[in-house]
């Protein structure tokens, strides 16, 4: 039997530092590894360890732009990211007075995604409302479209 800790009192909750939520999430998602085995070894749930990969995931998209891209997050632009499926994208940009992310999903098809050189691409406003509308901007013609809200 492993560790058993007993919680007591108003302080139920075990609290976990960043630096401790990040080797957790590191270790349980390193190649090889199993998440089931890393929650045993750290008492903690797979649903707990999932929660802080999303949750550094999401604030990690400004920091990606920052250090990756060596571009200044809150200059104004929008920098758009595509899931590895395709069928998922993320952008964000800094109006002047807050960061704003905008997400969308396709139910059916792909985001036609320009080739990149060097990792970015710039795009005109008019290929940038034709990836938002899921249209092949390369042939525009208007992808699927759901027949009923329900």
């Amino acid at each position: 039997m492993g560790q058993v800790t007993v919680f007591s009192g108003p302080e139920r909750c075990r609290r976990w530092s960043d630096e401790e939520r990040l080797r957790i999430v590191a270790e349980a998602f390193a190649p090889g590894a199993r998440v089931a085995d890393v929650c045993r070894r750290h008492d903690v749930s797979s649903g707990l360890i999932y929660t802080w990969r999303r949750k550094l995931r999401d604030a990690g998209v400004a920091l990606m732009v920052q250090q990756g891209l060596k571009r200044n997050p809150h200059g104004g632009d929008l920098f758009v990211f595509r899931g590895r499926a395709g069928s998922l994208i993320k952008i964000i940009w800094h109006d002047g007075i807050g960061m704003s992310l905008y997400a969308k999903r396709l139910e059916k098809g792909r985001f036609v995604w320009p080739s990149a050189h060097e990792g970015t691409v710039s795009l005109p406003p008019s290929q940038l409302a034709c990836l938002l509308e899921g249209i092949d901007w390369r042939n525009p013609q208007y992808t699927w479209r759901p027949q009923s809200a329900g």
